[in-house]
């Protein structure tokens, strides 16, 4: 008498077409709310490799040519005390409570600011302070946002007056970049650190009227 063929002996005799119907047909009687789950988790993990795969460093650089000699522009870049004259975040909190410590002046000067929800906390650090009168600044922020940057302001002659660069440099973290996708904040820095070389020439530059404030985007971030 014959012996049937066991069950391994069945699932091996099944053609790769077979064993594929079976898995559909098996998906098939899965409840609809797995199927949602499966599709989130798929359109999640693709975000999640698009957003990683973003770049990792930034560099914000915005630039102008101030007719005044060095000596009168310099200091007022060196020196923090004199940001106030300039500095484009300022008119968003003008009670925001400001210290100064080390250095009156250039390397090893600090300076601290803590304000409104939209100028936030943190400290200006003097790292350099060239023979050029270059100067690097160390920018570390405690909120809105937490981040660490580097602004430089590089000068150089340029006819009869200076050229004045200011330049952010720094890193991004997934957050960072993951507000990419609903904005473009490098613009908007960009837009406020020209805003701010624009105040600072009408501050060093007799007679020199910057474009009005109406025409100008307000600023947008803290320091």
């Amino acid at each position: 008498m014959a012996k049937k063929p066991t069950a391994k002996k069945q699932i091996a005799k099944e053609t790769p077409m077979e064993m594929a119907a079976a898995a559909g047909a098996k998906l098939l009687k899965l409840p609809m709310w797995t199927y949602v789950l499966l599709g989130v988790v798929i359109i999640a993990v693709g975000l999640i490799n698009y957003v990683s795969g973003q770049p990792d460093h930034f560099e914000i650089e915005r630039h102008i040519v101030i007719d005044a000699p060095a000596a009168k522009i310099i200091p007022q870049i060196s020196d923090f005390h004199h940001w106030g004259n300039w500095l484009p975040w300022k008119q968003l909190d003008p009670t925001m409570k400001e210290t100064f410590e080390g250095s009156p002046a250039g390397l090893g000067s600090i300076y601290r600011w803590n304000g409104n929800s939209k100028v936030g906390e943190g400290s200006l650090t003097i790292t350099d302070f060239g023979r050029n009168g270059n100067v690097t600044v160390l920018s570390v922020f405690k909120r809105p946002f937490i981040g660490t940057d580097a602004m430089t302001f590089l000068f150089a002659p340029q006819g009869k007056g200076m050229s004045v660069q200011w330049v952010m440099t720094g890193n991004y973290g997934f957050a960072d970049k993951f507000s990419h996708l609903f904005g473009n904040p490098e613009k908007k820095l960009g837009d406020d650190f020209q805003n701010g070389l624009e105040q600072l020439k009408a501050v060093v530059q007799p007679g020199y009227q910057p474009p009005s404030m109406v025409e100008k985007p307000q600023p947008t971030a803290s320091i």
